[in-house]
């Protein structure tokens, strides 16, 4: 007979027709005397209880459980050895931290027996609230946001608020034949990319259709039967659509070869697996794409897959930014480039094919292809990296339920986002996140300049003087006139690559160009500004006087403006009037047009006649121009007196006197 589940005690039997009893040695863990609080706050601790008692007529060692929500599952253990009618007191200490709000059931379990009850786990919800954020604001600006953090859950709790600059939700898509490596792409976008990004996969044959609906494409393999490539270039080859070209060994990804048969840009393309792996990137230039990630020199594994697989294009028309190669061999070339002007990016290696799936690919190369797309989509890759050192975009909040607290954030906007993408204002807690629109603007300069041959002076009319901008769009080209000259207006400021070109003129390169890096500031407005302000401090009835001012443009554009000079026998303070009304108050004597360049001065002068009829007194002038006065003063003596005292008898000449009092002036 077996008595393994047989209870412990006295049980009956029989065999055949005869009967009788036997004693079955065993143990039974009885539980009882549960104790635990019906309620606890998330992330307190929750303490379990209960009495176990060996009720059977052996001494065993169980394994006594404790499990919550899920019944059929232990969360915590702890043997317990009992003799024959002992009893312990088991207890387990409950981390709720990571437990939502809600009721759950749980309990503690022997092998024989077990007790349950229920518990509410409370939770703390920050409520977010922007209350005050700028709607617009500059690159390079440094921007002050204010938020209401309020607890409306049931417990008291402790979070990280945190502000940040995001874009709106940005939709990107995959686009796949049939060879079913499109979903490896999306999956590894999902892990790496924000949370405003929305990545879905779409077959080539319906990308056409898409257009319009979509931020970002994601080319990982195309059929030219499916898909006109050379339509879909045209169609996508504008700032607002971005488009990722990627490129695999073989022919289960291969999408810029197709872009390269189907237009000539890149003008080839290649692939190979001998060598060792790694296989790695090798960065040539400093681009956003390798923010966090690379800096020039330096190199990046892509995957460690057994075969060395990798694939490059030659002779791409946009910056190429990295190669790629592998160990023990020289087969590469170019495989990262970027068309700025049309949100265009080739990735080669970075397509998932037969022979390296997601799991071989690392976990840089993956924030690379990220890069890339937020790079396509017009955002910035690296705002935690931009953040100064005197900005403030975290605090910890403690809130009981029902409170709240402001708080305010100060963050500097780097010069890296494109102002034609839509940015938001975000301020989140654990639980909650609010928006607020932010339009970001970029300063804009004019670049003016005169071509002239090298060699003889002259000046080169028709040449074409091109500024690539990255950012904020826009055709920055220009012809020169029969003088050489031309003029650019309205370049974002920063510094750019500058390339010239003209017919019948040779350069380094294979297109007859020429090119420079120039740095565009803000230009400011034309402001005239007086200073200087001179004159005689005293002056006979009948005299001329001459008065004399500077005037400065300090602003960077020229114009021209009218400068007006008065005066007045009055104690009217000139410096607290403008143009216009001193012009209505006082009859300006005389005007002088003046015309200056960006940070050039001048000096002017002004000459009064004073008419013999005016009575000695002081006199006030002034110069001004439309946005400012400047004003002096010259006291006018009577005709012959060059200075003048008086006397009241010996000792002190008197303050003041009193009128009909007779005293002695001496000339």
């Amino acid at each position: 007979m077996d008595t393994s589940n047989l209870p412990g005690g006295t049980v009956h039997y029989s065999v055949f027709s005869e009967s009788g009893q036997m004693t079955v040695l065993g143990s039974f863990f009885e539980v009882s005397n549960l104790q635990a609080s019906d309620e606890v706050e998330q992330g307190e601790t929750l303490t379990v209880s209960a009495n176990v008692t060996n009720t059977g007529n052996q001494q065993d060692t169980q394994t006594v459980e404790y499990r919550f929500d899920d019944l059929d599952t232990p969360a915590q253990t702890k043997n317990v050895t009992l003799g024959v009618g002992e009893s312990t007191t088991v207890e387990f200490a409950v981390d709720t931290s990571g437990i939502d709000n809600g009721t759950y059931e749980h309990g503690i379990f022997t092998e024989n027996d077990s007790a349950t009850t229920n518990v509410t786990v409370l939770e703390g919800f920050f409520d977010v609230t922007i209350i005050d954020a700028p709607a617009e604001a500059s690159a390079g600006e440094t921007v002050n946001v204010t938020a209401e953090i309020e607890n409306t859950g049931e417990a008291t709790d402790e979070q990280t608020v945190e502000y940040d600059v995001t874009q709106s939700e940005q939709t990107v898509t995959v686009v796949d034949s049939d060879e079913d490596f499109g979903g490896q792409v999306v999956s590894a976008l999902e892990d790496e990319l924000p949370e405003q990004y929305n990545v879905t996969l779409v077959e080539d044959e319906n990308a056409m259709d898409a257009v319009g609906q979509y931020d970002v494409f994601v080319m990982e393999d195309v059929d030219p039967s499916d898909l006109d490539v050379q339509a879909f270039v045209g169609a996508t080859n504008a700032p607002q659509t971005g488009v990722v070209w990627l490129d695999g060994w073989g022919s289960d990804s291969d999408a810029i070869p197709e872009l390269s048969d189907a237009t000539g840009n890149p003008a080839s393309t290649d692939y190979e697996d001998d060598g060792d792996s790694p296989v790695y990137f090798e960065v040539t230039q400093s681009h956003p794409i390798f923010d966090g990630v690379a800096q020039p020199g330096e190199t990046v594994d892509i995957h460690t897959a057994s075969y060395a697989d990798r694939s490059w294009f030659g002779d791409y028309d946009g910056q190429e930014i990295a190669t790629v190669a592998a160990q023990n061999t020289e087969q590469g070339g170019s495989a990262v480039a970027v068309d700025a002007a049309n949100s265009t990016v080739l990735a080669s290696s970075l397509a998932r094919e037969t022979y390296v799936e997601n799991p071989y690919f690392t976990d840089a190369v993956n924030q690379i292809l990220a890069n890339s797309v937020t790079y396509a989509s017009g955002g910035s890759i690296s705002a935690e990296d931009a953040v100064s050192a005197q900005d403030d975009t975290a605090t910890n909040v403690t809130l009981a339920p029902g409170e709240s607290e402001t708080v305010e954030f100060t963050y500097t906007l780097d010069d890296g986002r494109d102002p034609s993408a839509d940015w938001l204002h975000t301020v989140s807690s654990e639980d909650d996140r609010n928006e607020s629109p932010l339009d970001i603007t970029i300063d804009r300069g004019n670049l003016t300049s005169t071509i002239t041959d090298s060699e003889t002076g002259e000046p080169v009319e028709g040449a074409t003087v091109a500024v690539d901008v990255e950012i904020g769009g826009g055709n920055y080209t220009a012809v020169t006139d029969e003088n050489g000259e031309y003029a650019i207006e309205d370049v974002p400021s920063g510094t750019h690559e500058v390339t010239i070109s003209a017919d019948g003129y040779d350069d380094a390169t294979d297109d007859n160009q020429q090119e420079a890096t120039i740095s565009i500031v803000e230009s400011d407005p034309a402001y005239f500004q007086v200073s200087n302000v001179n004159g005689p401090a005293e002056a006979e009835q009948g005299e001329e006087i001459t008065v004399s001012a500077t005037v400065t443009n300090t602003g960077d554009e020229a114009a021209t403006q009218t400068i007006l000079s008065t005066s007045s026998v009055s104690d009217q303070d000139f410096s607290a009037l403008g143009a216009q009304e001193m012009m209505v108050k006082y009859k300006p004597q005389s005007s002088q047009q003046v015309t200056l360049a960006g940070g050039e001065q001048t000096t002017l002068e002004f000459t009064y006649s004073i008419e013999e009829a005016v009575n000695p007194d002081e006199y006030e002038f002034a110069v001004s121009r439309l946005q400012e006065t400047k004003s002096g003063s010259v006291t006018v003596l009577a005709a012959g007196i060059q200075s003048a005292s008086h006397q009241d008898g010996p000792g002190e000449v008197p303050d003041t006197v009193t009128e009909n009092r007779q005293f002695e002036v001496v000339v």
